[in-house]
Formats: C-alpha cells, sequence, structure tokens
C-alpha cells in the first residue's frame, strides 16, 4: 500500500520491467535451470579453458591472445551483469556470443571427429530436412505478424482505431501471450468504443503484465461500463504501482464525480493538488488546475 512506503520511496518509484542483475533475470524468467545454466557459461568460458599456449619464443601465441582478450571481455560482461542487464541489449548480447564462439574455438581440445556412414545419414536427412521447414514457416509467420503489429500500433498512435482492431485481431493467436501486445490491442479497442471486448483482453493482459498503464485502461474501461468499484479498484493499483503519479488519481477523481461520490472526489482532489510531481510538466499544471476549478464549485 502507498500509505506504508517513505516519502523518498513514493518520489523514486517506478514501473521497473528488468532486473538490474543478469543472473537474477534468468532465476525470475527461467528458474533454477536457467540460472545455473547462466553461471555455467560463464564459469567454463573463463575458468575451465585449456592452459594458454606460448611459442618457441616465449609468447603467447595467436590464438592464445584471442583467448585472453575474449575471457577478458566475459569477465566484464559478468561483472556488469552483477549491476545490469547488459545481455537485454541486443548488440552486447551478438558481442557475447562472438566471445564464446573464440573462446570455444581455441580455448579447449577439439571433439573428436563423429563419423556417419552415408546410409545413416539418409535416413535422419528427410527429418532434419522437414523440422527445418516447420521451423523456418513458422519463423517466417512471425515474421509476418510482427508487419502486422507495427502496422496496427501506427494506426492506433494516429488514432484510426477501426483499421488498426481487425489487424490485431487477425494475429491475435500468434500473440495471445505476449503482454506488451495484449496492453495495445486493449488498448486500441477501449479507444475504438469496444469496451466489453477491451475488458476481456486487458483481463488476460493481467497475467502476463503489472505496468501501471495496464490498470489505468482497465480503470478507463470499467468507467465507460458504469462499473464505478472496479474503476476505483483499477485506479488504486495504478496509484500502487508507481505512487507519484498524478494522472491516475486525476482519473479516479473524475471516476468518483461520474459516480456522484463528491466527498471521496474533493478529498482525493486536495491531495493530488497538494502533491509534488516528480517531473516538472504541462499536464501536471493542467491536472492541478483543473481539480482547483473544481473544488471551487
Amino acid at each position: 500500500s502507498e500509505k506504508k512506503r517513505e516519502p523518498l520511496e513514493v518520489y523514486v518509484a517506478g514501473n521497473v520491467r528488468r532486473a538490474h542483475n543478469e543472473f537474477i533475470q534468468h532465476f525470475a524468467e527461467l528458474g533454477i535451470i536457467g540460472f545455473f545454466l547462466i553461471i555455467s557459461i560463464f564459469f567454463i568460458a573463463i575458468v575451465k579453458t585449456n592452459k594458454l599456449k606460448k611459442n618457441d619464443e616465449g609468447e603467447y601465441t595467436l590464438e592464445s591472445k584471442l583467448v585472453i582478450a575474449s575471457k577478458s571481455s566475459l569477465t566484464a560482461i559478468g561483472v556488469s551483469s552483477l549491476f545490469a542487464f547488459p545481455l537485454q541489449i541486443l548488440p552486447t548480447l551478438i558481442n557475447f556470443i562472438f566471445l564464446l564462439s573464440i573462446v570455444s574455438s581455441f580455448g579447449f581440445q577439439p571433439y573428436k571427429q563423429l563419423n556417419i556412414s552415408t546410409k545413416f545419414s539418409k535416413i535422419i536427412a528427410l527429418p532434419v530436412a522437414l523440422l527445418i521447414l516447420i521451423f523456418a514457416v513458422k519463423e517466417y509467420k512471425l515474421f509476418e505478424s510482427n508487419i502486422k503489429w507495427k502496422e496496427a500500433k501506427i494506426l492506433t498512435t494516429t488514432g484510426m482505431y477501426g483499421e488498426a482492431i481487425p489487424k490485431y485481431t487477425e494475429i491475435y493467436q500468434d500473440y495471445r501471450e505476449n503482454s506488451d501486445f495484449l496492453l495495445n490491442y486493449g488498448g486500441a479497442l477501449y479507444f475504438g468504443g469496444k469496451y466489453r471486448k477491451a475488458l476481456k483482453v486487458l483481463n488476460k493482459a493481467k497475467k502476463y503484465n503489472s505496468s501501471n498503464n495496464l490498470y489505468i485502461l482497465l480503470g478507463n474501461v470499467y468507467n465507460e461500463l458504469g462499473n464505478y468499484t472496479q474503476a476505483e479498484t483499477s485506479y488504486k493499483r495504478a496509484v500502487n504501482i508507481i505512487p507519484n503519479r498524478l494522472y491516475p488519481r486525476y482519473l479516479l477523481v473524475k471516476s468518483y464525480i461520474k459516480a456522484n461520490n463528491n466527498k471521496k472526489a474533493k478529498k482525493l482532489a486536495e491531495e493530488v493538488i497538494s502533491m509534488k510531481a516528480k517531473f516538472l510538466s504541462v499536464a501536471e499544471k493542467q491536472i492541478k488546475s483543473e481539480l482547483t476549478q473544481l473544488l471551487k464549485k
């Protein structure tokens, strides 16, 4: 609850979507197996490599120098992973894989070559080719769906909800468990006036998403449907997720007024006017100005 927090904690709160620790992130998303896998990758690549080779002149060979440089870089990524999320950033992830490939190529004894008979290779070739084909078709379908999602987002941003909603509906099955997609889809349905369908999609998004924007949208939908009790609950959840934001409180005041609960509306409006926003903005001035005018009535 917001009331149990220290004022400074309320002021600096935010909707953090990443653990600022790569190992904790893997543990949260992939469980104990994923946690030990990421630890093992770093440990084996940095510690368990073979002894570095030197040439006749006592200098490290080119391969050994590459291994030293790669292990140093991997160590730097490992240390930064304790305080940030470098592997969630695509360029760093590509470099990480590249460094692992160098260590794997030159830092370990090569595996023995596995000789497979021609007859056996023909037997396994067909199922392998079939699996590759299935995977390629699936990935191509997702690629096309991703393009349609981007188009739908652009249409939603420009207010063309009637054109955006069919595109979201078409690719719903591909992204039915994607939190960002469900939030985008639910938002388009709300702004397009399809409140009951928006409610269904946004309630499903609650399984995968905990952003304050989700609960603001839910509050808006409940408001339009006349369910002011659920609207109040949703807005309060949005407030508790990021307690320094004025906007969900402002919407809650408007909901109280719409529900003819003027006493609660006045009390909350006074609280919002006295709050110090985290960032100075035009929106803050407009909200406080509107609520000030409201209290004068």
